[in-house]
């Protein structure tokens, strides 16, 4: 299944949810931290990224270059959320982020948090402790 490009999300119930992230990125370990804390119904599954992952998802239109560009979240049902998309599926999970969630919907833009949510991405390394490179997206090709 293809990405999603919508703004609407799935419901709540289409769940688990697999979270590919950067395991070498501090930026994405932190997030990955903060989703453990609020995950206590164990509604997600954070996988760090590797092609033995990609290929046992079964899901062909991954590939781990945009995989490690921007966080990828795979529904129980195979719809696949990209970067910001994927941050407001995650956060309509918990009750904590719910209201966070639905804010985001209301008052950004699907093409603002987009970007954004790449201005972040694509600076990572840099805004990370990750002294050794190893967050940098030229390391990662």
């Amino acid at each position: 299944m293809k990405p999603s490009n919508q703004s609407k999300l799935a419901p709540i119930d289409d769940v688990p949810y697999t979270v590919l992230y950067d395991g070498d990125c501090g930026i994405c370990q932190s997030g990955v931290a903060l989703l453990a804390e609020l995950d206590s119904k164990k509604l997600t599954r954070p996988t760090p990224l590797s092609e033995d992952v990609l290929r046992n998802l079964g899901n062909n239109s991954l590939s781990m270059s945009e995989c490690i560009r921007e966080m990828h979240v795979v529904s129980s049902g195979g719809t696949v959320y990209v970067g910001y998309l994927a941050m407001l599926q995650l956060a309509q999970l918990f009750p904590r982020t719910r209201m966070i969630a639905r804010l985001a919907r209301w008052c950004v833009p699907v093409p603002l948090g987009r970007f954004l949510y790449r201005l972040v991405a694509n600076n990572r390394y840099r805004l990370s402790k990750c002294e050794s490179g190893s967050c940098s997206l030229e390391h990662k090709k």
